[in-house]
């Protein structure tokens, strides 16, 4: 630093300097701002326009080939021939006609459906890209495909109509028409349904020869942030072009306005960022930057030094949480007063922090519990996986979850309450808890009317043991519950199981999948028992069931 003795606020150089200072920093300042706020925004502007119709350009390439669609079941739809089907229900037609797999592969769809006038389906067929034969459920009528939702009430003119949807877990486009005479009068004699799926295979047949343009994204890879979508394909104006990690995104929304798929392109490379550094502002930032090294000498004694000591402080106080330094500040500016400042604020904070640590341990048990049956919670089920000891968590643990839900839980909320549903949810969760092992399992509210169970040095055989146990404990519990489908009028619970194997690494989220799947199998075959993961059989019943 430079001797106190050379810098005097109070003769003519020093003044002189600072004004040189000002004007050069002025003058850059003026070029900055033109460069930024009017020209760099003009060319973004138009950088942004060239995008903008980029991504039209993907949207109109989209409903070109929704177009091609459209026809191809228009032709089909209004004709004598699949009138006279669907008024008799010959199938046998419909089959002979349209359900040829090698017909499927040719005109690259996956799924021809013909319906009633009442929605019933009369006959169809799907098949996945590789030719195998696929069976979605929400095909087998026209009102478990919402099409009535989608605008399937006959229009004045007959048109093909289009629903965005999800088949058989992945997204998928439907084309629907009112099958009706050639000549297109009468009331419709059912629904010509074709569908197909939306993938990457797809996104290639709109741009062929440019591979890699145009990329599909399904819904579990769609970016966390709306305003990362820059076109919505329903409403087909921008909501902007600005690039989201590098892609422009054209979103198209399910029939619940929820992100379906998107696909993306890059955006057009800007061209003229080099070009604008021109040489009056390159001749300005050496003149300020040689300005500025000879004013850092004094900034560096009046404002850097204390600033930094500042800065070191704090940095050591958080990495060591030790508040107890405290550095002499001896200057007479803002810098120095701070750093005084700082020194009565450590202090403070080392008087307060064991407060603020026992404050805290209580915060952490709070938002490890679930406030209303008292179990543990997710946050603290995330928790208890990751301090399991790496013995365990390599493969010699003998984990076992029993992902568990009440059934019919809805209904008896409508029937008896929320308050009434809470109550339940309290005396299912003591159940649990009573029926398993304190000092080793963990119970946990997974969410809604879900429970988890995960038992430690458990086999297979012994979760089912402890499967059989919970469900009789809560079946003899004999809560009433009037509102269910079946005979019971008690409250029961179905539930999935899986377990770690020998020597596998615990991966809680792939555990947790596999119970979720036998829990759906569970609730799928009846009810009110248990299926362990990759069982094929009928599912277990606990005694008495």
């Amino acid at each position: 630093m430079l001797p106190r003795r050379m810098i005097k606020f109070n003769t003519l150089r020093t003044q002189l300097m600072l004004g040189i200072l000002l004007a050069c920093l002025t003058i850059l300042s003026a070029q900055a701002f033109i460069r930024y706020y009017y020209i760099l925004p003009a060319f973004e502007t138009m950088a942004q326009e060239g995008d903008r119709q980029d991504l039209e350009r993907v949207a109109s390439q989209v409903r070109q080939e929704l177009e091609s669609l459209h026809n191809l079941v228009y032709d089909s739809a209004v004709w004598d021939a699949m009138y006279n089907a669907a008024m008799h229900r010959d199938s046998d037609w419909f089959e002979e006609n349209y359900l040829i797999p090698e017909s499927y592969r040719r005109i690259h769809i996956n799924g021809w459906y013909l319906y009633d006038r009442s929605g019933e389906l009369i006959s169809g067929r799907s098949y996945r890209d590789d030719g195998t034969e696929l069976v979605p459920e929400n095909l087998s009528s026209s009102t478990k495909l919402n099409l009535n939702s989608a605008g399937n009430e006959a229009p004045a003119q007959p048109s093909a109509h289009t629903l965005f949807t999800r088949i058989a877990g992945n997204p998928a486009v439907a084309i629907f028409h009112p099958v009706l005479p050639s000549d297109e009068n009468g009331e419709p004699a059912g629904t010509l349904v074709l569908w197909r799926f939306i993938d990457q295979q797809f996104v290639d047949s709109l741009t062929p020869g440019m591979a890699g343009d145009i990329i599909f994204h399904s819904q579990k890879a769609l970016p966390d942030n709306p305003e990362a979508f820059s076109l919505n394909f329903a409403s087909g104006s921008p909501v902007h072009a600005q690039p989201f990690k590098g892609r422009l995104y054209l979103v198209i929304n399910s029939l619940q306005n929820t992100p379906l798929f998107a696909l993306s392109i890059q955006p057009r490379p800007r061209q003229y960022d080099n070009s604008l550094f021109d040489a009056s502002l390159i001749a300005g930032i050496l003149i300020t930057l040689t300005v500025i090294a000879v004013f850092y000498l004094w900034v560096n004694r009046q404002l850097i030094a204390p600033i930094a000591s500042i800065h070191d402080n704090v940095s050591f106080a958080m990495r060591s949480r030790d508040f107890s330094r405290q550095t002499p500040y001896r200057g007479r500016n803002e810098a120095f007063r701070l750093g005084r400042k700082l020194n009565e604020m450590f202090a403070l904070i080392n008087h307060q922090r064991n407060e603020v640590l026992q404050h805290n341990k209580q915060l952490e048990k709070i938002s490890n519990t679930d406030p209303l049956t008292g179990l543990a919670n997710r946050r603290h089920l995330d928790s208890y996986f990751r301090n399991l000891p790496l013995p365990v968590r390599a493969g010699g643990g003998n984990i076992a979850v029993i992902l568990a839900d009440v059934d019919y839980f809805k209904r008896y909320n409508d029937h008896y309450g929320h308050a009434g549903g809470d109550k339940v949810l309290k005396q299912v969760a003591a159940l649990l808890r009573k029926n398993t092992r304190t000092g080793t399992d963990i119970v946990v509210r997974y969410g809604g009317e879900e429970f988890l169970i995960v038992l430690q040095q458990t086999s297979a055989q012994g979760a089912v043991k402890v499967a059989e146990t919970l469900l009789n404990g809560i079946r003899l519990a004999n809560i009433p519950h009037e509102s269910r489908d079946d005979s019971k009028h008690i409250v029961t619970v179905s539930a999935g199981i899986a377990w770690q194997r020998e020597g596998e690494p615990l991966l809680p989220e792939k555990l947790l999948k596999k119970a979720d799947d036998a829990l759906y199998r569970a609730k799928s075959s009846g009810r009110d028992c248990f299926i362990t993961e990759g069982q094929t059989e009928a599912p277990l019943r606990a005694g008495g069931a």
